[in-house]
């Protein structure tokens, strides 16, 4: 027998990285988690179920991972959606 040792008490909140998003992180929201790793943009699908890392920033949807893949400064390579 598999025991989850989570409490189901605990309450994850997080908010989108996208620029001027103010949005929160709902239980069923499709989120994304989106980093820069040795200068390549990527974007993985967000799982509660593993800690983010220091430079992860997630993002609400679609049109706020584009907006962190355009930066403040010169565009970056894109290596996909997904894991």
């Amino acid at each position: 027998m598999s025991s989850d040792k989570r409490n189901p008490y605990m309450v994850l909140t997080v908010r989108c990285a996208g620029a001027g998003c103010t949005n929160v992180r709902g239980h069923a929201n499709h989120w994304f988690v989106t980093s820069v790793e040795e200068g390549v943009f990527v974007c993985r699908a967000y799982s509660s179920q593993i800690s983010l890392r220091e430079h992860d920033e997630p993002v609400c949807g679609q049109a706020c991972a584009h907006l962190r893949l355009r930066g403040p400064g010169p565009c970056r390579t894109f290596s996909g959606v997904g894991s």
